[in-house]
């Protein structure tokens, strides 16, 4: 039993997804959707290559440049939202005090849990990983969470299964951002592709991620699993593909707040490759269901070096038309 002294609030709120998002651009695509903005903004970041090399390990998240700090920065500098966060939910009657305390006043809270623990999809159940929702309600005996990402429906969290899965809390608090200048932006962004990290480029990480495919290291990723729906690495080439669509539907909305540049071209290149992209990740589950076959590794990694130099002619053009 609880000591903390809980009331019960709920804060309504319409979920919004964005089908080519990510489970944490979603929750604040529908904090952004409930506040009334335009959400496109939080896209500005999202052309880039998010693999980076762990050694014997393989390829793994590059937590920055798949957008967590990014995003974090985009939050601040497109809306002046603010996230101050709670990793330590030890003290359940304090983390409950401070949850009941920000939806009394209307605000909703952010929670990352393991995915394991949130009972009301099948696919959840299988593997512990992250996963982000929005707490909108709290009860004497549960919470009322959301998760824009694979439901429309609020649900209910038990105290008990919410400690158990619950990794970190975060509160959205907003100030008054600075003026907004999209070029100057756009072009930081645009940078950071170039700069990438470990010392190369995306583009050059894009090309060193087509040398790692072979049968050895393949393998060694997807026998992990239990199931071809799990794979982290065709998760994250489809995801490399929506990041494409998300930042054509930035270009987009550039469209409607300047009138100097013509966008469109690059936004339809784009498209395109989110379309190779997906390709890329079809031929990867063809080469390992073929059991590795020498033939389509060699297709692959054309594919995947051939859209790296495209993709970096269009972004040095675009770099060459907004800079200041």
């Amino acid at each position: 039993m609880h000591k903390a002294k809980i009331k019960e609030y709920e804060v309504n709120i319409n979920f919004k997804h964005d089908q080519y998002s990510n489970c944490i651009q979603d929750i604040f695509i529908t904090y952004l959707n409930w506040k009334k903005y335009s959400y496109f903004k939080l896209f500005d970041h999202t052309w880039s290559f998010s693999f980076k090399s762990n050694g014997p390990d393989g390829w793994g998240i590059d937590t920055y440049r798949n957008g967590f700090t990014q995003l974090f920065e985009s939050l601040y500098y497109n809306f002046g939202i603010n996230l101050k966060f709670y990793n330590d939910l030890s003290d359940e009657d304090r983390t409950l005090g401070v949850m009941s305390q920000e939806l009394e006043e209307g605000r909703i809270v952010g929670l990352e849990i393991d995915p394991y623990y949130c009972e009301w999809h099948r696919v959840y159940r299988k593997y512990h990983s992250n996963h982000f929702v929005l707490i909108t309600g709290i009860s004497k005996e549960y919470l009322i969470c959301i998760d824009p990402y694979t439901s429309d429906l609020p649900k209910r969290m038990p105290f008990k299964l919410f400690f158990q899965g619950a990794k970190k809390i975060f509160l959205i608090a907003e100030e008054i951002s600075v003026e907004y200048d999209w070029q100057k932006n756009m072009y930081k962004n645009l940078n950071n592709i170039f700069v990438g990290s470990q010392n190369m480029s995306d583009f050059e990480q894009m090309r060193k991620f087509s040398d790692y495919i072979d049968e050895v290291r393949i393998k060694n990723e997807v026998d992990k699993y239990d199931s071809m729906v799990f794979y982290p690495l065709l998760l994250r080439l489809n995801n490399v593909g929506d990041s494409r669509r998300s930042y054509s539907s930035y270009l987009d909305y550039l469209m409607t707040i300047q009138w100097d540049i013509n966008f469109s071209k690059y936004s339809e290149e784009l498209i395109k490759a989110s379309r190779l992209w997906s390709e890329t990740g079809a031929l990867m589950l063809k080469y390992i269901l073929s059991d590795y076959n020498k033939v389509i590794r060699k297709k692959l990694k054309a594919k995947i070096i051939n859209i790296s130099e495209t993709e970096e002619a269009i972004a040095n053009e675009l770099l060459c038309q907004i800079r200041p």
